[in-house]
């Protein structure tokens, strides 16, 4: 019985030796030499780590310049440098000594265009917590662009911070810009591009954009350094498209259909009734709500729907202004363009 029960423990001393030995050497070499770090058995655990221990990134390889010499790599990284280390790699690959200001601009929108999958970003919030101060995390440009510069995919938003980047590495002055879009159905979309200041003038880019509307790898070049009215027709930034006088329980939405836009008005003010329990038992009539929307294209009709009756508009400052008098509940509003 005895030997039985030695066995068993020598059994299970040597069990554990082969897990602690697999698991220090998975942890060094598991991601490779540019992964971001694995987070510690004492954070897993909610004990606070050493003020020496705390975590940083791998080094990246020494990067050429153009004059020849290497960028020294001093060791591991926060993640803002390894984020600039990554930059400066991809810098190296894609300018050359000489390039006019246009060329830089084309070869930062071409590198996104044949080396970026327009898919969800890898682990956007992960790097946010390497940080020697965890309650400040790195600026948003350099968030989001990591996963485009080091895993070579990211959607609109990754793509345009990454671009702003490499923008600036290459020397030219370029803004990130938020906004929204039109659908192939007509519905607005949360967006993001660039705007590059490319020999003197402001200019529009949307690689995501672009790389959605390719055909069989051909590029047109569509959303590339274009003005504002040109880039206006799809695209919308600066300022709100939609604006009520609405009161706060109301709602208002806009969608695009084939010659005409939608806008719905719905206003209902709930009542609660238990926990997590909201109805609407009254509908009370709303008056004189005024709409002012920035649109696309020229409006040539409006009128009320299902009523079909006409209501008066007027465009000025690029927008078109109604007022519905009155409404119970919901309201459509169509405007033929």
């Amino acid at each position: 019985m005895e030997t039985e029960s030695v066995r068993r423990a020598a059994a299970l001393v040597c069990l554990i030796a082969v897990l602690a030995f697999l698991g220090l050497s998975a942890k060094g070499s598991a991601l490779g030499a540019k992964s971001l770090p694995v987070q510690g058995m004492a954070e897993q655990r909610g004990e606070p780590p050493a003020k020496a221990a705390t975590p940083a990134l791998s080094p990246a390889p020494a990067l050429p310049e153009q004059d020849g010499t290497t960028v020294k790599d001093s060791g591991p990284q926060p993640v803002e440098s390894y984020v600039e280390l990554l930059l400066q790699q991809t810098l190296a690959e894609i300018q050359r000594p000489g390039m006019s200001e246009y060329e830089r601009a084309k070869a930062a929108y071409d590198y996104l265009l044949d080396s970026v999958t327009s898919d969800d970003p890898v682990c956007p919030e992960l790097w946010r917590i390497y940080q020697e101060d965890r309650n400040t995390p790195i600026p948003y440009l350099e968030n989001r662009a990591m996963s485009i510069l080091r895993f070579h995919v990211g959607m609109c938003e990754d793509q345009a911070a990454a671009l702003v980047l490499l923008l600036r590495g290459m020397g030219l002055e370029a803004e990130y810009l938020p906004g929204f879009m039109f659908t192939l159905a007509g519905e607005p979309m949360d967006h993001a591009w660039v705007q590059a200041k490319v020999d003197g003038v402001w200019y529009h880019l949307d690689p995501e954009l672009e790389g959605y509307m390719a055909r069989r790898d051909r590029v047109a070049y569509r959303y590339f350094l274009k003005g504002d009215q040109e880039i206006g027709r799809t695209h919308r930034w600066g300022e709100k498209t939609l604006e009520t006088t609405l009161g706060a329980q109301g709602v208002a939405t806009l969608m695009e259909q084939e010659g005409r836009y939608i806008q719905h008005l719905l206003y209902g003010v709930p009542v609660k009734r238990g926990s997590g329990v909201e109805v609407i038992e009254d509908l009370v009539p709303v008056h004189g709500v005024k709409v002012r929307l920035r649109l696309p294209r020229a409006v040539k009709r409006a009128y009320l729907a299902p009523q079909r009756e006409e209501i008066p508009f007027v465009e000025k400052g690029g927008a078109v202004e109604y007022e519905v008098e009155e409404f119970c509940c919901h309201q459509m509003v169509v405007l033929e363009y």
